[in-house]
């Protein structure tokens, strides 16, 4: 019997500094990886650009993978047509490219069109939200998927993921708070700092080989929650509401700030801030993720706000 076959388009290449085409947002190639679950014993492809191809790669699910930087890069497909075409990528090229594929049913998101559910107005944890409204359906906690790296050794019991990848920005939470807590930390475990930051896949294998992180939110934390790591993240307001942690972790939060220099030189005071949390409540919620059910009631901590998702 022929299995259904279904088109997933995603480059995650939006404009850059340098033109078209300049960025990519592994963040939310990677989130809408939730979509493989419902289409699971359907033959799948997925396009995407070649530098996320780490995210993709050997995904069990995928059964082609197709590396393109435009429409011209893709060759013929060995269907006449497809049963369902998925385009999550907003440039006009691929909206052009999907409309031009038979397909009985062909859904296009525009991420870009400033709506309430537009994707541009959300963090990259709220598109499966996003993708699944677009489909007609409810989102019922499909979680990302990510091939295992090879050979998966435990090398460090704490990561921390202070920055994203691969911008390396480092303005969620102060440095020296980093510094503060890794100091705490080294007296009872392993502590890994980021690692890996100049190609992909050497960062999913450091992130990989931590039993638990502490992140920021970005690629990183996304990863470890798509290898089943237990996470402790570090959000604001905006990220908090939309970051589900698939029963894995802990969501920390700010309090409202009167004086941070970061939320007044926006002129966003008082503002929900990290600027707040101190190492030492960072530090004592890994220990209730160590030594308790991730999957508990709300926990009050000095200073910010702690809940379990």
């Amino acid at each position: 019997m022929t299995r259904k076959s279904v088109l997933i388009i995603h480059t995650g290449k939006v404009d850059g500094p340098g033109g078209f085409g300049d960025s990519i947002e592994y963040g939310r190639i990677l989130c809408s990886t939730c979509l493989l679950e419902d289409y699971r014993g359907w033959e799948v492809y997925w396009i995407t650009c070649p530098g996320a191809a780490a995210l993709l790669r050997e995904n069990h699910l995928i059964d082609h993978l197709i590396l393109a930087e435009d429409p011209d890069e893709v060759g013929p497909f060995p269907v006449e047509a497809f049963h369902t075409i998925i385009n999550l990528d907003e440039s006009h090229p691929w909206q052009h490219f999907a409309a031009g594929i038979s397909a009985l049913h062909r859904y296009s998101s525009a991420l870009s069109d400033g709506s309430p559910a537009s994707g541009r107005n959300q963090t990259d944890a709220g598109l499966p939200l996003q993708i699944y409204r677009m489909l007609g359906r409810q989102w019922q906690g499909q979680a990302y998927r990510l091939s295992d790296p090879d050979n998966m050794m435990s090398v460090f019991d704490v990561g921390l993921i202070s920055s994203d990848w691969p911008s390396r920005d480092q303005t969620a939470w102060p440095a020296d708070r980093w510094h503060q807590l890794r100091y705490l930390l080294e007296q009872d475990y392993r502590v890994g700092p980021d690692q890996g930051m100049e190609h992909l896949q050497d960062y999913i294998g450091w992130v990989a080989s931590c039993d638990m992180v502490i992140a920021v939110s970005g690629l990183g934390l996304h990863l470890a929650i798509a290898l089943r790591k237990r996470v402790l993240a570090l959000l604001t307001q905006d990220e908090y509401e939309d970051t589900f942690l698939f029963g894995q972790g802990i969501k920390l939060k700010g309090i409202e700030s009167l004086n941070c220099p970061g939320c007044q030189a926006r002129g966003e005071l008082p503002h929900v801030c990290l600027n707040g949390v101190a190492a030492e409540s960072v530090a004592q919620s890994l220990r209730c993720l160590t030594t308790e059910s991730v999957v508990t009631p709300i926990v009050a901590l000095p200073n910010l706000e702690a809940v379990r998702t």
